[in-house]
């Protein structure tokens, strides 16, 4: 593949290697290497933290479901060990989970 892009607008473009495709291609596009086109599409610092904030904050969500059901079994029975134990982990690997969190 032949990739162009188009600095006004930064869209990226891929023609076929064997110039099939050539008549397409506009005057506009300017032409990149393969190391040009993989450093545009690498992900940025900031996105990486983003992808990892939400990645954590979804896990906590799920914890935070999952402490319902003993939740529950301990306003039913406060003497529910099992519910007590249960809820001491999920609010530890919440904890663990927030620590992570790079402000």
């Amino acid at each position: 593949m032949k990739h162009y892009i188009n600095k006004q607008t930064n869209e990226i473009y891929a023609y076929a290697a064997d110039g099939s495709q050539d008549a397409y291609i506009k005057p506009e596009l300017i032409p990149i290497s393969d190391a040009e086109l993989a450093a545009l599409l690498a992900p940025t610092a900031e996105q990486l933290k983003a992808n990892q904030t939400a990645d954590i904050l979804a896990q906590i969500a799920q914890i935070e479901v999952a402490q319902v059901r003993p939740t529950r079994e301990l306003l039913l029975d406060q003497s529910n060990a099992y519910a007590k134990n249960k809820l001491a982990t999920l609010d530890a690997q919440i904890v663990a989970l927030r620590a992570q969190l790079v402000p």
